[in-house]
């Protein structure tokens, strides 16, 4: 296994190439979370909420 990160696609309104988003964006709020519903990545549940149609 190489040392390499995959890219990941991020869905949501994120505000920087590190997926903060517009409701987390301090130092530490760099993270995504894969959602089970829906196997896609979101900085934030509530970006989540916003962009889907369905509960997490």
């Amino acid at each position: 296994m190489s040392g390499r990160a995959q890219a990941v696609r991020v869905f949501g309104a994120t505000v920087d190439d590190q997926t903060r988003c517009v409701h987390y964006r301090t130092e530490v709020d760099v993270v995504a979370i894969k959602f089970a519903c829906c196997l896609r990545y979101y900085p934030c549940h509530l970006c989540h909420a916003e962009d889907t149609d369905h509960e997490p």
